[in-house]
């Protein structure tokens, strides 16, 4: 992309996807509430605790809209 950040000619724009909410990045198979992807073995832990932290702290901001 050039400088001013239009498009060339000729290519098309790029589409960001949003990956599924609760599901492993990996291969995208739903949480299960286990540690371990049932699919694939990837570690979710870490991913599943910033998952119950956000959800955490929306609700301690959705108290202080006053």
């Amino acid at each position: 992309m050039p400088p001013d950040g239009i498009p060339e000619p000729g290519y098309p724009p790029r589409r960001v996807t949003a990956e599924p909410i609760g599901s492993c990045p990996v291969c995208r198979n739903r949480f299960r509430g286990k540690r371990h992807c049932p699919r694939c073995g990837a570690d979710l832990a870490r991913l599943m605790w910033l998952a119950v932290r956000a959800w955490q702290r929306r609700g301690e901001n959705s108290g202080n809209s006053e």
